[in-house]
C-alpha cells in the first residue's frame, strides 16, 4: 500500500502579492491510502486538475541533507543566480543562507533578533538578518522584492517555507514531489 501526501497550501483564488494581506498560511494536510495501481491514478487526476486550473508543475529532488534522505530540494533563481532550496514546511519563509550572500548579490540588514537553538533557548551570539529579494523565481514564475530572512544554513543555499508558498498560491504534492504554481 503506498501513501500519497498532498500539502494543499492554496485554499483561496490566486491572487497578486500586492493583493495578500495576510503573509500567515492556513494550511491542510490530506493522506489518502490506496493500492499502487490508483495512486497513479490518483495524482494523475491532481495534476490535470491542477493544470486545467493554471497551475505548473515543478519538480522537486529527493535530496539527503544534513544526514536525513526525507528531504526535497527545488531550483531557484535569486537576482537571475540559480541556487537550490530546501523544502521546509516548518520554515517561516524564504531564508538565505549566509554563506550564499556573495552568490545572490545580497546585502544583509542586521537585527537585533536573536536565533533560537534546540530547546527553544535565544544564542547569545547568533542574529537572524534581513534582505528584500530584487527577484525570486521559480520555473517560470518570478516575484519581486520578495522579503527574505537570513541566518547560517551549512547544507543548501536556503530554505523556502510555507507561508511563502501560500502567499505563492502554491500546492506541494510530497507523493509525486512536485510544487505546482
Amino acid at each position: 500500500m503506498r501513501l500519497v501526501c498532498v500539502i494543499l497550501l492554496a485554499r483561496e483564488p490566486r491572487m497578486s502579492l500586492a493583493q495578500q494581506a495576510s503573509p500567515s498560511p492556513s494550511t491542510a494536510a490530506t493522506i489518502s491510502k490506496s493500492k499502487p495501481r490508483d495512486a497513479t491514478a490518483d495524482n494523475s487526476k491532481l495534476d490535470c486538475l491542477l493544470k486545467h486550473d493554471g497551475f505548473m508543475a515543478v519538480k522537486l529532488k529527493p535530496a539527503n541533507l544534513d544526514k536525513d534522505p526525507k528531504r526535497l530540494v527545488i531550483n531557484v533563481e535569486i537576482n537571475r543566480v540559480s541556487g537550490s532550496f530546501e523544502v521546509d514546511t516548518g520554515a517561516g519563509g524564504i531564508t538565505i543562507a549566509r554563506g550564499s550572500l556573495k552568490k545572490f548579490r545580497l546585502l544583509e540588514q542586521k537585527t537585533s533578533q536573536r536565533l533560537h537553538t534546540l530547546g527553544n533557548k535565544p544564542a547569545s551570539n547568533k542574529f537572524w538578518g534581513i534582505a528584500r529579494l530584487d527577484t525570486f523565481a521559480i520555473g517560470n514564475c518570478v516575484f519581486h522584492g520578495v522579503p527574505a530572512a537570513i541566518k547560517e544554513i551549512p547544507h543548501c543555499d536556503g530554505f523556502l517555507g510555507s507561508p511563502e508558498m501560500h502567499r505563492f498560491a502554491a500546492v506541494l504534492d510530497c507523493g509525486e514531489h512536485a510544487l505546482y504554481l
